[in-house]
């Protein structure tokens, strides 16, 4: 009964969003109750198979959660629309021109940084079993120690170079601000310049030797959201275009695709090998919502309070307190259970992924867990809004933009794990936001704004290749 009142459910607040929103299918509370949608009808398509039965806690937590979102975003939007005025002439979309110089440099970098990181993942390899191993078992060996004995990785500590550990988040960085240029000047020449592409794909190699493919996820939805929104706010293409819709899900299943046959290549099971291609989406689409119905409907979860004794919040702001420890010794607290694999109630395996509400109700408690989503509300409805009704139409690339469209897909993947906190409270995401923020003012924007004052590098002339002037700005 549940399971069907939940999908009912999901299906009002994804109608109402897209039509509160006028067809807007990348507006914040469309895409959260969508996915989850989509979670809940594979539910319904495999309800037999894994013997699905939903519980009241689930109905609970999303409702709560939906209607947060849902008048949120339609708060903002009235916000920004009574005093945020979109101007009916905007200046036309500009191509942004990066010296090949540049590009080159960090197309060198990053290949050092493919290097190296290949040869840590082959040293790693020996120095766990003392077995010799192809690259592609190598990196199937180092995901799944990492990910799952991150103790055993740090016991053997293989090293790893110091270019690496440098050149890592200048790759990175390099490769997701070339996406947003790649994808700008594409919608200005309606072509592709392919040496903008490579270092995109150099960040793709990268993500690949890690041994995980949602990361993989992550440039594609990027760069979707990025041809979506610059397409609308520079009037390029029309808010809600069914067209452009058409094209995001062709290149989603082409991506989807690609990712499958991947498998074989990261040590992974292919869809046959998993029970069928329903099955193997279902692993991965539906069971998080199932594991978390499980996970809820236990003895275990309260209404307001965590369900261990440990530090506040210390699941769902694990990545906080792992900072603190490495910056400042502080002592790091673990929860007292692991993400572990689980089975449906007739014994079918469902994977070890319980959506985005698991570490909340862990934490906080049914109520609390939803309160502290507010957090990820807040963000994602009030920068979308701003972003969509204010912008400074001198800068080349609105970094705004560039951080929204970052972590829009840890929105997407709400439906599949806690993907906002896990991607925000990590050196690895502050690495790269601060990297991107340099280059993009020091190689792009080329100045500084701060308060009445600007650093300008401009070029002086021919025998001055760079000069940086204190200019008064105007007041």
């Amino acid at each position: 009964m549940w399971l069907s009142i939940t999908i009912i459910l999901l299906l009002l607040f994804t109608l109402f969003n897209y039509l509160v929103h006028d067809g807007d299918y990348f507006e914040p509370s469309f895409i959260f109750s969508f996915v989850f949608f989509i979670s809940a009808l594979f539910c319904v398509l495999e309800q037999k198979t894994y013997a699905i039965e939903f519980h009241f806690e689930t109905f609970f937590i999303l409702a709560i959660c939906l209607t947060s979102f849902s008048l949120s975003s339609l708060l903002f939007k009235t916000y920004n629309q009574n005093y945020h005025t979109r101007k009916s002439s905007i200046r036309q979309l500009e191509e942004i021109i990066i010296p090949k110089s540049y590009l080159i440099i960090l197309i060198i970098i990053q290949l050092l940084t493919i290097y190296f990181f290949s040869k840590h993942i082959l040293t790693f390899s020996v120095m766990y079993d003392g077995k010799h191993r192809s690259l592609i078992q190598s990196v199937d060996l180092y995901d799944k120690i990492f990910k799952f004995h991150n103790h055993v990785y740090k016991k053997i500590n293989a090293p790893l170079s110091p270019i690496y550990r440098i050149g890592d988040p200048l790759s990175r960085a390099g490769g997701f601000l070339m996406l947003y240029v790649a994808v700008n000047n594409y919608l200005v020449k309606k072509k592709i310049d392919l040496l903008n592409i490579v270092p995109v794909l150099g960040v793709c190699v990268i993500i690949f030797l890690r041994g995980s493919r949602s990361p993989l996820f992550r440039v594609f939805t990027m760069a979707a959201f990025l041809f979506y929104f610059l397409g609308i706010r520079y009037k390029v293409i029309s808010k809600g275009s069914l067209t452009i819709l058409k094209r995001v899900i062709a290149v989603l299943l082409l991506f989807g695709c690609s990712m499958i046959l991947l498998l074989p290549l990261m040590g992974r099971k292919s869809s046959s090998e998993s029970g069928g291609v329903l099955t193997y989406l279902f692993i991965y689409i539906g069971a998080p919502l199932l594991n978390l119905d499980m996970f809820l409907s236990g003895d275990n979860v309260k209404f307001m309070s965590s369900v261990s004794n440990n530090a506040f919040g210390n699941f769902t702001f694990m990545g906080l307190y792992s900072m603190l420890n490495e910056w400042f010794g502080f002592e790091n607290y673990n929860p007292d259970i692991a993400v572990t694999f689980t089975n449906s109630s007739n014994g079918l395996k469902t994977g070890n992924v319980y959506t985005h509400f698991y570490k909340l109700t862990y934490d906080f408690g049914l109520l609390g867990g939803a309160l502290v989503n507010l957090i990820v509300v807040l963000y994602y409805t009030l920068s979308y809004h701003n972003l969509l009704y204010s912008y400074n139409k001198n800068k080349r690339i609105d970094f705004r933009l560039f951080l929204y469209s970052y972590l829009f897909n840890d929105l997407v993947m709400s439906m599949f794990s806690t993907r906002f906190f896990e991607t925000v409270l990590t050196t690895s995401f502050l690495k790269v936001m601060i990297v991107a923020w340099m280059f993009n003012y020091l190689f792009i924007e080329r100045e500084i704004s701060i308060k009445n004052f600007t650093l300008s590098i401009r070029k002086k002339n021919k025998l001055t290749d760079l000069m940086i002037d204190m200019i008064n700005a105007k007041k």
